[in-house]
């Protein structure tokens, strides 16, 4: 690739960034006038992110895509309980504490004080977070009459994954900083739960105004505010996003003032707007040739293995898929190897197994299949299939941390079933018609991603693989009693060792059965520029900036 010429044309992508029309807000913290932030003004640091595409939303309850947390979840808001950067690992963040009861169907959350809410251009708080935005925030999902409900055409899709509205029962103001979760069924995950981006807390004394005084009540979805460590300052849609610094962040001010999100969905040019200067931090890298070029220019890179799979769904009511040994001579045709080169430029693990393993319950002696069309030929024709049959593959229209080339994917397996006599025809579309069609069943197989969001074994097997998740995530449309069961009990036993033992045989199903074909879990790789530093990589694929720091020669940095 000749990079000379390419950063030349990028330049003039980057005046389409360069001309929005920015207005600098120098925000004063107000808890320590006149002084630095962390000895420096860090209210004149600006990080510029090449983000790939548009969020759908700004506002987390509405939302279940990557893009749409790292603007909106992993900036603006906070959750009850959060994960320690870079980590699975939860710690205490808008509750300080909690006990889950020893039938684990009740949830004491003890909320933290002085936490403030983040203002705008049309409303300034008169409190500080408290019991009420709790509640506000989980009934506006849970209830059906509740007044923001339906506001913005809400259908809340990751609250339905998660199957909350029939586990959770209600929820109990003790006081102003205590809250009481009751649930349906015992849940030892829950804790985890309130970590998800889903979960992000709102105000509901802004809501109360959007909806009474203003009478505006979608703005809480349009003009979002939350708790979080910068605040949403101006969105140009499809061009850039801009935030500036909350200087009452309860866990200190960030060390960069301002935060642009440039929206940049080719991965080359965000390369490029990195490489320049334009962009100091881009995801979802075009992974040929990246080593060469990062060498070349100086740049810095961060790698970790995701929490995450990379998937072919496969249509279980389908009448060629229905049959086990079709199915597994479909995932025998592929060779994985080929498209771990050429799809991820080997970044990947390739294994057979639904869960990483990292994840309770990963049993490293099941193997699955190999590599192997004669025996795949072998299984199709015992199944009655002996000259193939013809299928069509939905390909998934937009990269995801999971699989940064899915129509790639799509063309390798339609050579590798063609060998074995499937002749697959690839179909793309719009991302919102891929995911209505899949949902309903309107299709034979799909390239499919998941990243999990919690850590917990039960954020894999429920969502993609139980009864209850058809219609929702389970795309494959799979039912069976024996692995419902398991993840059941896995869902409601308190012991690890007992978790782990229910979970391996959960696996142990699925992979005699096959319901869908997994590919591998990919690393996560990110691309930065040398003046960033402090960045740590979440395991599930988000993006977050806090505790980064921005260097030159003339400062020093200290890194959390």
């Amino acid at each position: 690739m000749k990079y000379k010429k390419l950063i030349t044309t990028v330049g003039v992508l980057a005046a389409v960034v360069g001309g929005v029309s920015y207005y600098m807000q120098t925000p004063k913290n107000e808890n320590q006038p006149g002084q630095a932030l962390h000895g420096y003004l860090n209210e004149d640091k600006t990080l510029t992110f090449c983000i790939g595409r548009s969020p759908r939303a700004l506002s987390p309850a509405l939302v279940a895509d990557g893009a749409s947390y790292n603007s909106s979840s992993r900036i603006i808001f906070n959750r009850l309980v959060e994960n320690v950067r870079g980590s699975t690992e939860l710690e205490p963040a808008l509750a300080e504490s909690w006990e889950v009861s020893p039938d684990a169907k009740e949830v004491t959350l003890h909320l933290r004080k002085g936490v403030k809410f983040n203002n705008n251009d049309i409303f300034t708080p008169t409190r500080d977070f408290n019991a009420d935005d709790v509640l506000f925030t989980f009934n506006r999902m849970l209830e059906n009459d509740h007044p923001y409900h339906s506001v913005s055409n809400a259908t809340y899709p990751y609250w339905n994954i998660m199957g909350f509205s029939s586990l959770i029962n209600h929820l109990e103001k003790i006081d102003d900083y205590t809250v009481k979760v009751y649930l349906n069924s015992p849940n030892v995950t829950f804790i985890s739960d309130l970590a998800m981006d889903v979960l992000s807390i709102y105000s509901a004394e802004y809501a109360d105004y959007l909806l009474n005084t203003l009478h505006k009540p979608e703005l809480i979805d349009q003009k979002p505010l939350g708790t979080g460590p910068w605040k949403l300052d101006q969105y140009i849609k499809d061009t850039a996003i801009r935030y500036v610094i909350n200087p009452d962040y309860f866990r200190g001010p960030a060390k960069i003032g301002t935060v642009i999100f440039s929206i940049t969905p080719d991965p080359t040019a965000r390369l490029a707007k990195v490489i320049t200067g334009q962009c100091d931090f881009m995801e979802a890298p075009n992974l040929a040739d990246q080593d060469k070029v990062i060498k070349r220019y100086g740049l810095k890179t961060n790698l970790q293995t995701g929490l995450n799979v990379a998937y072919i769904a496969l249509n279980n009511e389908n009448k060629y898929l229905q049959d086990v040994r079709v199915r597994q001579a479909l995932d025998m045709a592929i060779d994985k190897k080929a498209i771990a080169k050429l799809v991820y430029d080997n970044q990947v693990v390739t294994d057979n197994h639904v869960i990483t393993s990292t994840m309770t319950g990963y049993d490293p002696d099941l193997k699955g299949n190999s590599y192997d069309p004669e025996k795949a030929k072998e299984l199709l024709a015992q199944a009655g299939y002996p000259n193939g049959f013809d299928i069509t593959i939905f390909v998934q229209p937009v990269a995801r941390s999971s699989n940064p080339n899915p129509s790639r994917t799509a063309e390798l397996i339609q050579q590798d079933w063609k060998k074995i006599g499937v002749n697959a025809t690839l179909k793309t579309t719009e991302y919102q018609e891929f995911i209505k069609q899949t949902r309903e069943g309107n299709f034979d197989a799909g390239t499919y991603g998941w990243s999990g969001d919690n850590g917990d074994t039960d954020n894999f097997l429920s969502p993609l693989l139980s009864s209850g998740s058809i219609g929702k995530s389970n795309y494959s449309r799979w039912q069976n009693e024996e692995f419902d069961r398991l993840v059941v009990a896995g869902r409601t036993t308190a012991d690890p060792e007992m978790r782990a033992m229910i979970y391996r045989q959960a696996e142990h199903v699925f992979f005699r059965e096959q319901p869908f074909i997994v590919l591998g879990h990919s690393e996560l790789l990110s691309i930065m520029r040398p003046e960033l530093v402090g960045y740590k990589q979440t395991p599930f694929g988000f993006i977050e900036f806090y505790g980064v720091d921005k260097v030159t020669p003339k400062t020093k940095a200290k890194q959390n």
